[in-house]
Parts: C-alpha cells; structure tokens; sequence
C-alpha cells in the first residue's frame, strides 16, 4: 500500500477496465464502502456500462495514465486483460496510488516486478475451515486437482462502439484489428496465458497454502490440440509439480468435457495417509 487510510476516511477509487469483471468488482468494491469516482477503458460500449455501474457522478477517462495524474482519485483496480497488468501497476505506484490487480500480475516473467498478491481462496471460509483439517489426513504425497467444464466455441461478437485498438494493444506485438482478438483475448498467447495459467493461479495457490509449501524443483506442463475454432491456446492442459517437500501435484484443466455447474466443475484432492480431504 502506498498509504494507510484511516478507519472512517473516505476512498476514491477507479476502475481501469470495465468489462464483465470490471464491472463485477466495481459492485464489489461499491459494497465495501468505495466511492467508485472513476471509470477508464478504451472500449465505448464498456466504458458506458462502466459508468452506469459506479457511484453517481463517476468521471470517464479512455485514457489510463489521466486516471493515475488525478489526485482526486486514492486506489486504482486493474482489470484489464493480462499483457497489461505489469505496466499499469508500476505505473499506479508510481503515481503514488495504491493498487488492486486482478491475477496473474504479470503476463511474462520478463515483465518482472514484485508485488503483494492476495488470493479469493485465502479469504474464503470454507478454505479456512479445509486448510485446519490438514493435520488429520495424515502424510500428503500426491495432490490431484482438475477444473472441466465445457466450451463450444469462441465468443462471435461484433464490436458495438469506438474501441482505440492501438491503446488496447499497448505492450503486445502489433496485429491489425481483430474483434475475435478483442473479445477472445484470453485465448491468444500475445494478452494471456489462457485456462491453464487462469485457474492455476487459484488452485495452485490453494495447494502450497494447505501443504506450506516453498518453492517448486520442477514443473512440466502438456497441452492438447487447440479444439476451440481460433484460438491459439489449448483448452486442454496438464501440469505436474514436484515439490522439496515430498510430493507431487497433478492439476488439469479441460474445457472440452461434460458441462458442469460453476459449483461442481472444480476439486483438489489431498490423498493422505490417514483420509482425502476433498476441496471443490
């Protein structure tokens, strides 16, 4: 945190943007007390929907860097797609504003930065309560854990308003302009990393939090043909873990199963000695 608010002070806050789970977080935040003074995002349509989502009389920007020289704003959220993430926080704390980033908070190793990251689980009652059962299962050497649901295709949305490309682009490779690019960006290796670096940021998180884990010796990874109609990342992943505490952990990913319930298309499995824990 670049500064420590005080208990009854007000917080200005802007959300950097304003798509689906910007929006998401904006209530989020409004729940919590957040005056959400500011929306930016390069996207017309998201920037409206961004506005309508705020507080009452929340400014625009469709520039990010007017948001982070406004000193009416304390606190910026970053929710943008991931080749993003790195540039805007370093910028925002430069800017000398406190941040939250969605995950991953970077994109590339060679985006390089060191920041506090806080993970849902964590916070989550039913991990708290899972993670006091540990010390019953008895000795854990093998972790298995999957998340499966079921993609048909690609979002096939045409673009409904200005969208300034090149801002959107920032960091990444040039490329012409792309709605399937823009509305799929999760599935294209220049903005993300795809399911498997997604969902591996909770899982795996979960796993070194229950077992106390430091650091991995070695981690492969293998994926499947691409079976999503223009993506360039697989849907189907497998990756292995060994870990300097003596155990081994398997997470899955695959979105060309069955459809599950959000509730039911995720586990990690902690085969002990003495009983499996079982966390969805």
């Amino acid at each position: 945190m670049s500064q420590i608010h005080g208990a009854n002070e007000h917080i200005r806050a802007a959300i950097i943007g304003s798509g689906g789970r910007g929006q998401y977080l904006t209530a989020n935040f409004k729940e919590l007390g957040v005056e959400m003074a500011g929306v930016c995002d390069v996207y017309e349509p998201n920037l409206q929907k961004g506005l309508k989502a705020a507080s009452t009389g929340a400014k625009a920007y469709d520039n990010y860097k007017r948001v982070l020289e406004d000193p009416a704003i304390d606190v910026v959220i970053v929710a943008t797609p991931d080749h993003w993430h790195a540039q805007m926080v370093i910028d925002a704390v430069e800017a000398g504003k406190d941040v939250y980033v969605e995950k991953p908070m970077a994109h590339k190793i060679d985006d390089g930065f060191r920041v506090q990251v806080g993970m849902q689980r964590r916070s989550f009652d039913l991990f708290q309560e899972g993670k006091q059962l540990m010390d019953r299962v008895g000795e854990v050497r093998l972790v298995n854990a999957w998340w499966l649901n079921n993609q048909k295709s690609l979002r096939q949305t045409p673009l409904a308003g200005k969208l300034d490309w090149a801002q959107w682009l920032g960091p990444a490779p040039h490329h012409a302009m792309d709605p399937d690019r823009f509305f799929n960006w999760y599935y294209y290796w220049d903005y993300s990393g795809g399911l498997m670096v997604g969902q591996a940021a909770h899982v795996i998180d979960a796993i070194h939090w229950f077992m106390n884990s430091t650091y991995p010796v070695a981690v492969t990874c293998a994926g499947g043909r691409v079976n999503l109609a223009g993506a360039e990342i697989p849907e189907t992943t497998s990756m292995a873990i060994e870990y300097p505490e003596n155990y081994l952990a398997v997470f899955t990913v695959g979105y060309k199963a069955m459809h599950y319930a959000p509730a039911n298309d995720q586990m990690k499995q902690f085969h002990g000695s003495k009983a499996r824990l079982d966390m969805g």
